[in-house]
């Protein structure tokens, strides 16, 4: 897998990737990562940072800061839609290290719901590329690892926003 090139400024990826029951919560937990190295992501980089903690496997993070764009979007707008839909995307890969079968299947299908709701592309990702990508999260793996490493990348597929001029940004 070919991962984009993200400009993040300095900021780090956490020492693991949360998953509930498995690892420490990082916000309540004084173990958690949000405790132990927090970080202030500048709002021009919320987007990018949230594409590059999806690649790598840090899926309850992206869902996370996709979630501080998605409140900060008109309701019933395109692009709150979309943001939804990456969310969902996000927790579809969280239920895969959840090894929750039904959570992959609701979670998947209820992105390409949303995305196909949008009726748009945004923030230079393209609605059909991202039904495409639905399809393959909702593929379930014929077994799963146990134990669960700190990050695991559970998608073949990767993000890649469109940089051409006429591409909405977040």
């Amino acid at each position: 897998m070919i991962m984009p090139s993200v400009s993040v400024g300095d900021l780090a990826f956490p020492p693991y990737a949360h998953v509930p029951g498995r690892f420490p919560h990082p916000q309540s937990d004084p173990a958690g990562h949000h405790h132990t190295h927090p970080q202030v992501v500048p709002p021009e980089a919320r987007f990018p940072w949230a594409l590059a903690l999806f690649h790598a496997g840090f899926y309850w993070e992206a869902h996370e800061v996709w979630e501080s764009l998605w409140r900060e979007r008109p309701h019933g707008s395109a692009e709150r839609f979309f943001l939804q839909g990456l969310i969902r995307l996000a927790a579809c890969g969280l239920k895969h290290r959840e090894h929750r079968i039904d959570g992959i299947l609701s979670h998947a299908t209820g992105a390409a719901r949303l995305f196909a709701r949008s009726g748009q592309d945004c923030f230079g990702l393209r609605v059909s590329d991202l039904l495409a990508c639905c399809e393959l999260a909702a593929v379930v793996p014929a077994s799963f690892p146990d134990p669960e490493p700190l990050v695991r990348v559970v998608f073949s597929f990767v993000l890649v926003p469109d940089a051409s001029p006429g591409a909405s940004r977040p």
